[in-house]
């Protein structure tokens, strides 16, 4: 085992679209900064253990391992979760072995939620607004961590955020947390008054989410949903085992 402790970002799983050509990364870090592989080898095994892709070469862009999944390769194969992908990554000359979980959809859930949203609800966060209470030029970093935080959530309760027919679904939730996450930063690095806010949006955010409900798309390339009405946040009855179906 190397001693070095590398760390390998993981928003969460990698999804893989069915039939098409599919670019996968991992960025590796020590100390901060990006560590450049100097070899690069993806292999990705189906929910059934099913080689997809075996030890195959990946390349390096920016510093960072990269692969794309031919479209052949996933194309005869059926929508699901619990796959897994791992890179074999020489680092400073020690292999080292990584893995990540992943799924096969149609398409990934694309985040609903733009900067305009935020502006339209607090017009103060607006840059090219008459009185921004901030010098920052856009919000998003803020989206895309709210986004992954909400992503998780679902995949946590048992949900499949690629099930769901849009996602206009989540876009309250998605906002709420952004204004959460945006006014917390403001507490630490403005002004402690923000907290009332962060507040505020943490509750609509909560609130929010236990109101998601969707129709499962339980047949991806069906033009319409398809499934059962579902929440987000699942709820059991006492004795009724935990199920997950994809």
């Amino acid at each position: 085992m190397s001693a070095t402790a590398y760390q390998a970002r993981m928003s969460g799983p990698t999804l893989l679209e069915k039939g098409r050509d599919t670019v996968i990364s991992l960025p590796v870090y020590k100390d901060g900064a990006l560590v450049t592989p100097s070899v690069v080898v993806v292999s990705v095994w189906s929910a059934a253990n099913v080689s997809v892709v075996a030890a195959a070469s990946g390349s390096v862009v920016g510093s960072i391992a990269t692969y794309t999944v031919p479209a052949a390769s996933t194309s005869a194969l059926a929508y699901g979760a619990d796959w897994r992908i791992e890179w074999t990554l020489t680092l400073a000359g020690v292999v080292e072995v990584f893995q990540t979980d992943a799924a096969l959809v149609r398409n990934p859930i694309r985040c609903p939620v733009t900067d305009l949203d935020l502006y339209a609800r607090e017009p103060s966060l607006n840059p090219s607004g008459s009185a921004p209470i901030h010098s920052l030029s856009n919000f998003q970093a803020f989206i895309d961590d709210a986004w992954k935080t909400l992503l998780n959530r679902l995949l946590a309760d048992g949900q499949y955020p690629w099930k769901m027919p849009s996602a206009a679904v989540v876009r309250e939730a998605a906002l709420a947390l952004t204004l959460h996450r945006v006014f917390m930063a403001f507490t630490t690095g403005l002004n402690e008054s923000y907290g009332k806010s962060a507040d505020v949006y943490r509750r609509d955010y909560e609130a929010a989410y236990n109101a998601i409900r969707y129709t499962e798309v339980i047949d991806p390339d069906s033009p319409s949903p398809t499934g059962n009405k579902v929440a987000a946040r699942p709820v059991y009855f006492l004795g009724e085992p935990k199920r997950r179906a994809f």
